[in-house]
């Protein structure tokens, strides 16, 4: 923009000037002239045309027009020296450049070792140029460990004036100073989390996109933010991301499932955090626009796909099988009988036990197709009997233990895998457990009751007396190796688990997430579905069903809504169940509670979730954690108490079996306590099987081992 003075005659005031602008205007008219912001930086320019959008810096230095850059994709103006790269792309790339142009494996003068030059004018790593510029100085933050990046914020006040003014101040160390900053220390990951919020707001606020649907569909989603949560550089991070996507790629005014899977981007090689958290934005604005009712919920999209997604369904059944998922769909009706009254609402399965029932059905007919069986109408009870042994046995070989499926005509002599050269090696072992060859013969039943119904069959070979299910029963592994079946038995741990257990909840030291689902499963007997459905009482919406007592009711009781209802839960609940808190417990219990709900703040982040449990360090949905999350969680703190894991139900079993023991009331105190009348007065007569806390196994013992069978307990 500036130059040598020349001589011009000013196209404003028509006067003879002299200027060291690029252009014929004086000094002084330049004030009248219009000012706006270049699109490419932030600093301002007079606009001598409407087409012209950037300075005259950025003018001379990038692209007229925005590029598409073929690193990340971002649309930006491009440097003329590389047109095919956004501004940041190049940047990176030169650095890279820069830093493998430096010397490797020479000796620093800080540690001694060899290692990586990080300056081409000194021969000093890394590690130690940031201890150096550091000063040893720490983040203040709690529980960081990261050394201060910027040493501005170690100054007093009248020396970060001064090194702003001559830029001598920068050699003031905290040793040198008498008004110390120490809380304003931060690394450099704190440092931005600290300017995050600010950034964050004047983004969204000055947010635009080529596209209006996608710019609406950008408010949408900063319209979840709750300001009054601590934000953090990476949530900055995110809201950049999906805001120069919607930039580039536009999304039609109905927004879908089926669109949002179109639109995310797949993974690859290069910009794998980028991709992550594109798709992670769009799976939360699909989630709130299933919050409004404007789309259905993730979950049933993704019921639908697997029950009508028929790949793994033989061709010559597929017909049947899709019939069949219409049938139950429908509240599994007769088709020769008419409901007698017109629009019958009729309660349905759910999507979880069609998609199990149609998985087992899709084995079968597999079985079938594989011994040539085309047709429903050959299935007899011959057949059935036959797949049934395929459920009971199955042949493994004795050498490196390779399992394959069971054949009334017997294994073959050598042995499937590869690496073993075993002949005659197949022993018949059992394969699944009583309770679970049940359950798979009663679902193709079913399928074979509709069968029935739609005159494709002439009779169920698979009848009904025989599905007959006596006491609980389940296998376990002896001393010996040998499954046993057992029936008639309460499965329980010793008394020992639970006293270390509770001594574990008391603690102070005890790790909050872990000591809540303890106590909520020894002391009111949830499962672990309930767990994860229990929510918080000040974040549920609508009034709840106790007044409003003294004090925080977070503190006093949670709020567990009941399950919906379906084919098989036919039974009158109430809308919504309270856990209280016993009132003896709350002494130890309140500060549990409090380092919790400390703890649950600093991961939820952006969008309210109002369930007790919450996963991971960044929980935006209102959604439950996942039955993995909470095994997992179960899992790693009991291998750490008790020197070997244990599960959820097995602990919630055994403090049953201790209530039903010393209460005057026996199992009938169980029934208070979500248990049903036949499961609570098995207590009182079935004996105990003791179980203990697996240990964990070896690599070379649980590669050798088979499989294991359904309804092992070890």
């Amino acid at each position: 923009m500036y130059g040598s003075m020349r001589s011009i005659i000013c196209e404003v005031c028509k006067l003879p000037r002299r200027s060291s602008y690029g252009f014929d205007i004086c000094k002084r008219c330049t004030r009248l002239v219009k000012k706006v912001r270049c699109s490419a930086c932030p600093s301002l320019f007079c606009q001598l045309g409407p087409e012209r959008l950037l300075c005259f810096q950025c003018t001379n230095l990038l692209t007229g027009e925005r590029i598409v850059c073929e690193s990340c994709g971002v649309s930006d103006f491009a440097l003329k020296v590389d047109p095919t790269q956004c501004r940041r792309c190049h940047k990176n790339s030169m650095c890279r450049k820069w830093e493998s142009a430096l010397p490797d494996n020479v000796i620093c003068v800080g540690c001694g070792v060899a290692k990586r030059t990080c300056r081409k004018s000194e021969m000093i790593c890394r590690l130690c140029d940031i201890k150096r510029r550091s000063a040893g100085h720490k983040c203040s933050m709690d529980g960081c460990t990261k050394p201060v990046h910027y040493k501005k914020l170690l100054l007093c006040e009248w020396h970060n004036r001064l090194r702003l003014r001559t830029n001598r101040g920068i050699k003031c160390v905290i040793e040198h100073c008498n008004q110390l900053a120490h809380k304003k220390a931060l690394c450099s990951h704190h440092y931005l989390d600290q300017l995050a919020k600010g950034t964050l707001r004047k983004y969204v606020q000055e947010y635009t996109a080529p596209f209006p649907q996608n710019a609406i569909y950008f408010a949408d989603l900063a319209s979840r933010i709750n300001w009054s949560a601590p934000l953090t550089a990476h949530d900055l991070r995110r809201f950049r991301t999906i805001g120069e996507f919607l930039k580039v790629k536009q999304l039609p005014e109905v927004l879908t499932w089926e669109v949002i899977e179109d639109a995310r981007p797949s993974y690859g090689k290069a910009n794998r955090i980028k991709i992550m958290l594109i798709r992670s934005c769009l799976l939360d604005l699909g989630n709130l626009y299933a919050e409004r009712g404007l789309m259905k919920d993730r979950d049933c999209y993704l019921h639908e796909c697997r029950l009508h997604s028929l790949k793994s369904t033989p061709l010559i059944f597929r017909e049947n099988v899709f019939g069949f998922q219409e049938w139950v769909l429908g509240g599994m009706l007769n088709p020769k009988s008419k409901p007698m009254t017109e629009g019958v609402d009729v309660l349905a399965n759910t999507h979880q036990r069609l998609i199990s029932a149609v998985a087992t059905v899709n084995a079968f007919l597999n079985w079938c197709e594989r011994n040539e069986i085309n047709s429903l109408s050959e299935i007899d009870a011959a057949v059935v009997d036959d797949y049934q042994r395929t459920l009971l046995w199955k042949f493994r070989c004795t050498k490196c233990g390779e399992c394959v499926p069971f054949d009334s005509r017997g294994a073959g002599e050598k042995c499937v895998n590869e690496q073993c050269e075993a002949r005659q090696s197949y022993v018949r072992v059992k394969y699944l457990s009583r309770n679970s060859r049940i359950a798979t013969v009663s679902r193709l039943r079913v399928f074979l009751d509709w069968a029935l119904l739609h005159d494709i069959v002439s009779h169920n070979p698979i009848v009904s007396t025989a599905m007959k299910v006596g006491p609980s029963a389940f296998t376990f592994v002896d001393e010996r190796g040998r499954r046993v079946e057992v029936s008639g038995a309460i499965r329980r741990y010793d008394d020992r688990v639970i006293q270390q257990l509770c001594t574990y909840i008391v603690s102070p030291e005890a790790d909050p997430t872990e000591a809540l689902i303890y106590y909520l499963t020894i002391f009111h007997l949830l499962t672990p579905t309930e767990i994860r459905n229990l929510r918080i009482s000040s974040l549920v919406s609508g009034k709840s069903t106790i007044a409003e007592s003294e004090g925080n009711v977070d503190y006093q009781y949670l709020v567990l809504p009941a399950k919906k209802a379906s084919r098989g839960k036919c039974s009158v609940r109430p809308t919504e169940q309270l856990i209280k808190f016993p009132p003896k417990a709350l002494p130890w219990l309140v500060p549990l509670l409090e380092r919790f709900y400390e703890r649950r703040r600093t991961h939820v982040r952006a969008y309210q979730n109002e369930y007790f449990v919450v996963g991971g360090n960044r929980s935006r949905r209102n959604k439950p954690v996942s039955h993995t999350y909470i095994f997992k969680l179960v899992q790693r703190g009991s291998q750490r108490l008790l020197d070997g894991t244990i599960n959820l139900s097995n602990l919630r079993r055994t403090a049953a079996a201790i209530f039903s023991q010393r209460s005057k009331r026996r199992s009938a105190v169980l029934t208070m306590m979500g248990w049903g009348r036949k499961s609570a007065i098995r207590f009182n007569y079935l004996d105990s099987f003791p179980l203990r806390p697996n240990q964990k196994k070896s690599t070379t013992a649980m590669t050798n081992a088979p499989a294991p069978s359904g309804g092992v307990a070890k």
